[in-house]
């Protein structure tokens, strides 16, 4: 009797955690907030990014313009991005400047970044504002410093 409670106690409150703490959970959750590369442009975008030395998988960009309409799930998304939990990443950078909180995470392999989180929030507008940018990948700092110096996107 005493593991049934505390399984059927366990099972409780893992229904209460929060589901969308990693940052792959989020994309998923809020996929269709998301801007996928469409593949035929993916080419140029992995041309343009191969000249600065980086060798990207995917890119996804989540906005909550889509959510404007539904303003609950529009909360619920700024809410979790928030909450997000970043302890399996590194702080890249933290920036606060005028009206823009910019945080930048990274994902390391050994020797070799596997993934880069970008989060930007309005610190006027919080109640509307906030984007997540998630870029998987190859590349190591060497080659992050050759994109800043490269004016490919310039």
């Amino acid at each position: 009797m005493k593991h049934f409670i505390l399984i059927l106690a366990c099972l409780c409150a893992m229904s209460c955690s929060r589901q969308t703490t990693g940052i792959d959970a989020f994309v998923n959750q809020y996929d269709q907030a998301s801007v996928r590369m469409p593949g035929i442009l993916m080419p140029l975008v992995k041309k343009k990014l191969h000249k600065a030395g980086i060798n990207v998988r995917s890119i996804k960009v989540l906005t909550p313009e889509k959510l404007q309409n539904d303003s609950a799930l529009l909360k619920r998304y700024l809410a979790d991005l928030e909450m997000l939990d970043f302890k399996d990443y590194s702080k890249m950078v933290e920036v606060k400047e005028d009206d823009e909180h910019i945080r930048v995470f990274f994902k390391k392999d050994k020797e070799v970044i596997r993934q880069i989180v970008v989060v930007i929030r309005s610190t006027e507008d919080s109640e509307e504002d906030g984007i997540l940018v998630l870029l998987k990948g190859e590349f190591n700092i060497k080659d992050i410093h050759k994109i800043i110096k490269h004016d490919a996107f310039k």
